[in-house]
């Protein structure tokens, strides 16, 4: 699997060959100099224009989320999504998380609430790992709750749920295992909800709630 910056650099270098090579036909029409000044010019406006042209598209990338989802492809996770998993005792936590997705590194900001809709749990993650091939999503957590007495860490595990290796998952489920409760695993299952991050914790939280209730019975 291309990784995203080597598909992105690709990219850069085709647009930037175009350019010399137009140029350096008009170029060579127009102006007879000393066939050496004539390489070293191009090479110098080669590379001006390889840096011209990637940050170009660097600043598209990070502005527009089509470019994104254009040069991520089947990685892009990108945005808000919501769901639930049962707690140790048995009780259903709701789960509110937004993906923050670059190049190559993926941040999740998680958090967790409970059936009376009160905030239980936050977490973000450590730089997740995306195996596409495979379709599967790991990545280390920080954890930082109101139950515990401190701070902990643990790991999450997801499967992807995608129509092929082609295209980017719309659910994931799997499991999480918090380090200070000895690694007993507690299910998960969420669903992306936008490409944006723009919904309030209320709302993304009412969306988990409805999740929930339409598949509680087969999770």
């Amino acid at each position: 699997m291309t990784s995203t910056t080597t598909k992105f650099q690709s990219y850069v270098l085709s647009v930037t060959t175009l350019i010399v090579y137009t140029l350096w036909f008009k170029y060579n029409d127009l102006i007879h100099i000393n066939p050496y000044l004539k390489v070293i010019s191009t090479t110098l406006l080669s590379l001006g224009l390889y840096r011209f042209v990637a940050t170009i598209c660097l600043l598209l990338f990070r502005r527009l989320r089509f470019v994104r989802k254009f040069f991520l492809g089947p990685k892009y996770l990108e945005g808000t999504w919501v769901g639930f998993y049962i707690g140790l005792k048995g009780n259903v936590r709701y789960i509110v998380e937004r993906f923050e997705q670059d190049f190559e590194t993926l941040i999740v900001r998680g958090k967790s609430f409970n059936e009376q809709k009160g905030f239980h749990t936050s977490w973000i993650s450590f730089p997740a790992n995306i195996d596409v091939p495979k379709g599967e999503l790991t990545y280390m957590y920080e954890l930082k709750g109101t139950q515990e007495i401190s701070n902990g860490t643990g790991i999450v595990f997801f499967n992807f749920h995608r129509q092929n290796q082609a295209t980017a998952p719309t659910m994931i489920n799997g499991f999480s295992a918090d380090l200070h409760n000895n690694g007993v695993r507690t299910k998960s299952l969420e669903y992306k909800l936008a490409d944006n991050c723009k919904f309030t914790d209320a709302e993304a939280l009412e969306k988990a709630i409805v999740f929930y209730n339409s598949n509680k019975d087969t999770f």
